[in-house]
C-alpha cells in the first residue's frame, strides 16, 4: 500500500512470493502509528461556529472488495458503502459521504471587504481550470492561501458566519469541493481560533490562534509535489476534554491504492498534538470510516492474513476508537468469521506467531475438522497437512513427543513437498530435538523448489520464511537456559543442532532492564529474515519482522532511553545503513537518530495494509457489558 513516506525495507513474507521472482528488496508502505498524548482540562470552549456544517463522517475508500482467541463474537460487521469514482483531474479520494456540503456560489455582490477579495484572487489565479495547482505554483499558492486568512482576520470577518460562509463558496467555486472556515477556541482560553482549509492537492489546513496573523499549518507541510489532499471533517469535543479537537482526513491516490489517513489534532496554545492517526486503504478491497455521534471513530477494512493477496478474498473488519481523556484507545475489534480454510489458517498463524499457542491449536484443529470451512477455487495449498504439520511442531515443542509423531506421521502423508518435509523435520526430531528439526527445514529443498517455480501442495499464497517458522527453534533453546547467553554462546549451541544463524546479537532495546536478542535467520538466499527474541511472562517468544538480507551492524545508543539495531541496506541503496528500534511492542525504523521513526510489520503481517487479522475485542465503550 503507498503511503506518505517508503521505507528501504522489504515486504516480510510476500516479496519473493507474490511477484514471481525478482528482487526481493522492494519496500514496504509505511503503517500509520497512533500518538496519545495527555491533554490539560481548560476552561470552557468557546462553540465552534456552524461554518460548515459537518455530521458525523462516513468516508468509503472504492476498488474491488473482495479474526480472533475466543470464540468469534456474533457482533455484526459494519457493512462499507461502495461509491464510484467520479471522473475527475484530480486523484480519486475517499471522503465523508455525509461531511460534503453542497457548495454554495460566490455571493454578489460580494460582501468580503476589498483586501479579502483580492487576496481570494491571487489565490484563485494560481489553480488551474481543472482545480489543481500546478507543482510550479504550488509554493506560492501555500503562501496565497495564507495571505487570504491574514487578510480576513485583518478585516475583523471572523465572527461573522455570513462573511464565513461567503469566503468559503469563494475559496473553492461551486465545481469544487467546498473549503473550510471554522472558527472555534480550540485551547479553551477564551479567544476564537480560525481554521482554514481548500481540499486542493498539495494544501493543507491552516490555524490561526487567537485570530492572530501568524498561520500554523495542520499537521505539518507536504512536500513539494505532495499529491495529498487534506480536509478539515469536524471540530467537536470530545468529553471528558471540556475543548474540541479538529478531525483532519489526508488522502492521496498511489500506484494501487487510495490511502486515508484519519487525523484528531488538538492545540494546546503553543503547540499541535496529534492524538489518533490511523489509516485505511482500498488495495485489497472497499474500506470507510466514520465519526460516529457520540465520538467514537469506525474504521472498515478487508483484513489481510500471513498467505494472502489483494485478489483474494478477505473478511471485513470493523475498528472503534474512542477517547478516554487521554488518548483515544482501540475499544473494540470484530473480524468477519473465517469461511475458507485459508481464513481460518491466518488466523491459527497470527495466534501462533503472537505466542497464544492454546488459541493456535484450537483453529488448526478448524482447519483440519470444521466441514463448514469452503476451498477456494484454485487453491492448491495443502491446509489440512499444513494445520496437522504444524499441530506436530507445537507438540515437540512443548515436549511431548508421542502427539508430535502422532501429527506429523499425518502430515508425512501429503504429497511432497508438505508431506517429505514433515517426513524430514520427525526423523531429525527423533534423532535431534527440537532444534535439530527445524534446521531439517533450513537445510531442505524448499528455497531451490520456489525458484524454480515447484512448490507443489505449499505454492502461491504460502510464503516460505512463516512456514519454515525457524525462531521457534531459537526460543525453544533460549527457554532451555537458566540465564541469557552471549550472541557467541547462543550461536554455538544452535549451530551444534545444524540450525545456522547470523548476525547474533544481544542488546536491552527497549531499557526495560530485560535484554532482547536479535539475529538472522536464513532460508536459502532468498529469505533472510530478523527475528527478535524478548522475555514475557517469564519465557522467551519469537518475534519475526522483516527481511534482512544485508544482515546487522550492531547496535547504537540513540539516548539514555533507546538503543536502535543497525541494520544494513543493500549495496547500491541510499543510505547504506538504517536504524531499527524497539519499544517492547512495536518495531521501528529510522534513516539516521535524528530522523523520525516509522512503524514496520511484525508476525508475517502484510505491509500492504493496515488491516491485518487479529484477535476480536468485545466493545469496552463505556455503558456497555
Amino acid at each position: 500500500m503507498p503511503a506518505a513516506g517508503s521505507s528501504f525495507l522489504p515486504h516480510p513474507n510476500m516479496a519473493d512470493v507474490r511477484t514471481g521472482g525478482g528482487q526481493p528488496w522492494t519496500g514496504i508502505a509505511v503503517g500509520l502509528g497512533l500518538l496519545l498524548v495527555t491533554a490539560c482540562t481548560r476552561a470552557p470552549t468557546m462553540p465552534p461556529s456552524p461554518v460548515p456544517t459537518m455530521p458525523p463522517a462516513a468516508v468509503t475508500t472504492s476498488t474491488p472488495r473482495p479474526s480472533a482467541t475466543a470464540a468469534l463474537p456474533t457482533m455484526t460487521p459494519v457493512a462499507p458503502t461502495a461509491t464510484a469514482p467520479a471522473a475527475s483531474a484530480t486523484p480519486t479520494l475517499p471522503e465523508p459521504a455525509t461531511a460534503t456540503p453542497t457548495p454554495l456560489p460566490p455571493a454578489t455582490p460580494s460582501s468580503l471587504s476589498p483586501g479579502v477579495e483580492q487576496a481570494v484572487q491571487a489565490f484563485r489565479a494560481l489553480v488551474a481550470p481543472n482545480g489543481t495547482i500546478p507543482p510550479e505554483r504550488l509554493t506560492a499558492a501555500r503562501s496565497a492561501l495564507a495571505d487570504v486568512g491574514i487578510a480576513f482576520v485583518n478585516a475583523g470577518a471572523v465572527r461573522n458566519p455570513r462573511l464565513q460562509r461567503e469566503l468559503a463558496s469563494q475559496l473553492a467555486p461551486a465545481a469544487e469541493t467546498p473549503a473550510s472556515v471554522v472558527v472555534s477556541d480550540l485551547d479553551g482560553n477564551g479567544q476564537p481560533d480560525l481554521l482554514l482549509a481548500v481540499p486542493i492537492p498539495g494544501l493543507v489546513p491552516l490555524l490561526f490562534p487567537d485570530l492572530q496573523p501568524r498561520p500554523v499549518p495542520i499537521p505539518e507541510m507536504p512536500t513539494a509535489h505532495d499529491l495529498t489532499i487534506s480536509r478539515i471533517v469536524a471540530v467537536r469535543a470530545f468529553p471528558p476534554t471540556p475543548f474540541p479537537f479538529i478531525v483532519l482526513s489526508r488522502t492521496g491516490e498511489g500506484a494501487s491504492a487510495v490511502n486515508t489517513s484519519i487525523l484528531v489534532v488538538s492545540w494546546d496554545g503553543k503547540a499541535l498534538h496529534t492524538l489518533f492517526d490511523q489509516g485505511i486503504s482500498n488495495w485489497a478491497g472497499d474500506a470507510q470510516w466514520q465519526l460516529l455521534p457520540d465520538g467514537t471513530i469506525e474504521l472498515t477494512c478487508p483484513a489481510l492474513g500471513i498467505y494472502d493477496h489483494k485478489l483474494l478474498p478477505h473478511p471485513q473488519q470493523v475498528r472503534q476508537y474512542r477517547w478516554n481523556g487521554t488518548g483515544f484507545v482501540l475499544t473494540s475489534r470484530h473480524t468477519d468469521p473465517p469461511r475458507t480454510r485459508r481464513q481460518m489458517m491466518n488466523l491459527a498463524e497470527a495466534d501462533f506467531f503472537s505466542g497464544d499457542i492454546a488459541a493456535a491449536i484450537r483453529r488448526y484443529q478448524q482447519v483440519i475438522g470444521d466441514s463448514t470451512l469452503a476451498s477456494e477455487e484454485g487453491d492448491a495449498v495443502d491446509w489440512v497437512g499444513f494445520a496437522r504439520f504444524r499441530l506436530g511442531e507445537i507438540a515437540a515443542l512443548r515436549g511431548d513427543l508421542a502427539g508430535a509423531a502422532a501429527w506429523l506421521d499425518q502430515a508425512a502423508a501429503s504429497a511432497p513437498p508438505l508431506g517429505t518435509t514433515a517426513t524430514a523435520f520427525h526423523r531429525a526430531l527423533q534423532s535431534g530435538g527440537p532444534v535439530a528439526a527445524f534446521a531439517a527445514i533450513q537445510h531442505g529443498d524448499l528455497p531451490e523448489r520456489f525458484a524454480r517455480g515447484d512448490m507443489g501442495n505449499l505454492t502461491f499464497p504460502i510464503s516460505l520464511a512463516p512456514f519454515a517458522a525457524l525462531g521457534e527453534a531459537v526460543a525453544y533453546e533460549l527457554n532451555l537456559q537458566a540465564n541469557t547467553p552471549t550472541g557467541a554462546e547462543l550461536a554455538r549451541r544452535l549451530g551444534q543442532d545444524g540450525l545456522q544463524v547470523k548476525d547474533v546479537t544481544v542488546a536491552d532495546l527497549d531499557h526495560d532492564g530485560q535484554p532482547e536478542i536479535a539475529m538472522i535467520l536464513p532460508l536459502g538466499d532468498r529469505v533472510q529474515t530478523l527475528w527478535l527474541f524478548i522475555r514475557r511472562n517469564g519465557r522467551w517468544q519469537a518475534i519475526p519482522t522483516i527481511e534482512a538480507p544485508a544482515g546487522l551492524q550492531g547496535v547504537e545508543a540513540l539516548s539514555t532511553t533507546v538503543t536502535a539495531l543497525r541494520m544494513r541496506t543493500p549495496p547500491g541503496s541510499t543510505p547504506s545503513s538504517v536504524l531499527l528500534t524497539w519499544d517492547g511492542t512495536a518495531l521501528s525504523q529510522r534513516a539516521s537518530p535524528t530522523a523520525p521513526a516509522t512503524p514496520l510489520p511484525i508476525g508475517f503481517q502484510p505491509s500492504e495494509t493496515n488491516c491485518v487479522v487479529a484477535e476480536d475485542i468485545p466493545d469496552q465503550s463505556p455503558g456497555t457489558s
